[in-house]
């Protein structure tokens, strides 16, 4: 049987989120809460976005991401790099997207967030916490 996490946890945290999320916007990130249905659906909404916004990052997390976060407390924040067109073919896009999720975790670092992400670019950013003041 898992455990649900306390509502205050996920309030806490979300309301840490947002505030990354405004700081990351204002470096030319589009921000999603609890948008789409998954990350298929997802990706291809921001795509549309990022055209018409003329943006070309995203940070965000999806229904089925919500969900897992009110029942453990773990947030997998998923960011990604935003093609012209929706499609670089041609183009190996890995240092742009390790860039981008550097960009995330440090923003979620300075925010007193507690993360797990290893630096793999094809891997979610997951907020485990708060860090506690000293």
């Amino acid at each position: 049987m898992t455990r649900k996490a306390s509502p205050e946890r996920v309030a806490a945290i979300r309301s840490r989120v947002q505030a990354v999320f405004s700081e990351l916007r204002k470096m030319g990130f589009i921000c999603k809460s609890n948008f789409s249905c998954c990350m298929t659906c997802a990706t291809a909404e921001l795509v549309e976005i990022g055209e018409k916004r003329r943006r070309n990052r995203a940070c965000y997390w999806h229904h089925q991401d919500e969900e897992h976060f009110r029942d453990t407390g773990l947030l997998f924040l998923r960011y990604c790099y935003l093609p012209r067109n929706g499609i670089e073919v041609d183009t190996d896009t890995t240092p742009l997207e390790k860039q981008i999720g550097e960009q995330v975790a440090a923003a979620m670092k300075k925010q007193g967030l507690e993360i797990e992400w290893d630096g793999d670019p094809g891997k979610t950013i997951i907020v485990t916490g708060i860090t506690p003041k000293d």
